[in-house]
């Protein structure tokens, strides 16, 4: 029985998706059927071949098919320079990205340290260089911001980074986040404290002169914040 050429059959594949013009848009949930195929049936093949190849085999497959480069700069991360697409980044959707990393992380656990140090000098340490560091030492991602990543972060006062952190987290798991909101309190009078002046005049979040100390009831307000709000 005659073996097809493998080898040859990734490369013709990789070629196509160098050509293909990706129709995908930043925001958008259309996601291109054809670049989907393409890197779904690369990412077959290529879990097959690297298998049936030595390191040195695999190495230069590498280099004379170019598709560290073309998944890295022109399908995942788009870098002035380097990515030579005209869309930018062609996968911009869930779907096209989640196999481009899957692609990715297969090359990644194929490499030996050596190789592996060549990867991040060439590919990762230009993508942070690239990255602008923020100008204000208390840089806030979430100013200006919206619920286009679907999800929205609790402000930090001062020093509760990672007490956030686990609430938020705790949030992300919705029979937690229900059962609490489903707790009945109560929001009366009677539960309202008087806050200390000092905490008011060094607290720029706090807006109110009495708070309801109930634990439950604050809680919810916070998971309904993070559920409904838009900034």
């Amino acid at each position: 029985m005659q073996e097809f050429d493998l080898k040859g059959i990734l490369v013709n594949i990789i070629d196509r998706l160098k050509l293909h013009e990706s129709r995908e848009e930043n925001g958008k949930m259309y996601k291109d059927d054809l670049l989907w195929s393409i890197l779904k049936l690369l990412k077959s093949l290529f879990i097959t071949h690297k298998d049936r190849c030595n390191y040195d085999e695999l190495l230069n497959f590498y280099d004379e098919s170019g598709l560290i480069n073309e998944i890295f700069y022109e399908c995942l991360f788009y870098i002035p320079g380097k990515t030579q697409s005209k869309c930018e980044n062609k996968c911009k959707t869930d779907g096209t990205r989640t196999i481009a990393h899957g692609i990715l992380l297969e090359i990644v656990q194929t490499l030996k340290p050596k190789e592996m140090n060549e990867y991040l000098s060439t590919y990762f340490l230009p993508m942070i260089e690239s990255l602008e560091a923020p100008t204000d030492w208390n840089h806030q991602p979430s100013e200006g911001g919206s619920r286009e990543a679907g999800f929205m972060g609790i402000k930090n006062p001062s020093n509760v980074c990672y007490m956030n952190s686990s609430l938020q987290q705790l949030f992300l798991v919705p029979s937690f986040r229900y059962g609490i909101l489903s707790i009945t309190t109560n929001p009366e009078a009677e539960n309202l404290v008087e806050i200390d002046e000092e905490i008011l005049k060094d607290n720029k979040f706090i807006k109110e002169d009495f708070v309801n100390d109930n634990m439950v009831y604050q809680y919810q307000r916070m998971l309904g914040f993070l559920e409904l709000s838009d900034k």
